[in-house]
């Protein structure tokens, strides 16, 4: 009787994992049809990327991106994602590995300024891997070039928008990086006129007071 019991019990385990593989791939489905009707919605793709990575599923958002990207080779927010869908696997594979990723990461990023210079998501991505290089590899006046840029296309643009901080949060870093502490400082105090209620900006300008009292 107990071993029918568990027989029971391990055939009704299958169909619950059968089920929810099914649910998952239909759900998985659903995202990428709403990305083909349109690609270039960057609310759907983000919402992608982050449904492939909680369900380990960043190969699978990469073999999309690919495919799509052969039939619609105009859309320069699908390069950056796919970009993106690169970096998100570095966290997974060996050193040698790391590099090649961040240069396939790269080459979206710059066939997606290829197509439209101004890309807000592209050029952010690409100041952000210049930034994140190893010391040895560092390209700092490169990932400068990016972020000026940005803050340009920001200052021109009709609406503030709220990705906009992450500018200034990253070109401070920057700044710190290259040990200009005071010029990190003024890009996040100016940072800051636009984004009051930043937590990350405020937190930055304190932990660089408190440096300069040690």
């Amino acid at each position: 009787m107990r071993f029918v019991f568990i027989l029971m019990l391990f055939a009704f385990l299958s169909n619950i994992k059968i089920c929810l593989a099914e649910k998952r791939e239909i759900f998985l489905e659903s995202l990428e049809t709403q990305i083909i009707s349109t690609p270039s919605e960057w609310g759907h793709l983000e919402r992608y990327k982050g449904v492939c990575d909680s369900l380990k599923e960043l190969e699978r958002g990469i073999d999309f991106l690919k495919g799509l990207i052969d039939e619609k080779r105009k859309v320069p927010e699908l390069y950056t994602m796919l970009g993106l869908f690169y970096i998100e696997r570095i966290e997974f594979v060996s050193d040698i590995e790391k590099g090649f990723l961040a240069g396939c990461a790269m080459e979206e990023f710059n066939m997606a300024l290829a197509i439209d210079s101004l890309s807000w998501g592209a050029l952010y991505s690409r100041g952000m891997v210049y930034l994140n290089m190893p010391p040895a590899f560092a390209e700092y006046e490169l990932a400068l070039k990016d972020f000026q840029k940005l803050l340009e296309i920001q200052k021109k643009s009709d609406k503030v928008e709220k990705h906009y901080v992450l500018t200034y949060i990253s070109l401070g870093d920057l700044y710190v990086k290259m040990k200009k502490k005071n010029e990190a400082k003024k890009i996040w105090m100016k940072g800051k006129e636009q984004f009051p209620d930043s937590e990350e900006l405020k937190n930055r300008v304190k932990e660089l007071a408190t440096d300069s009292h040690r």
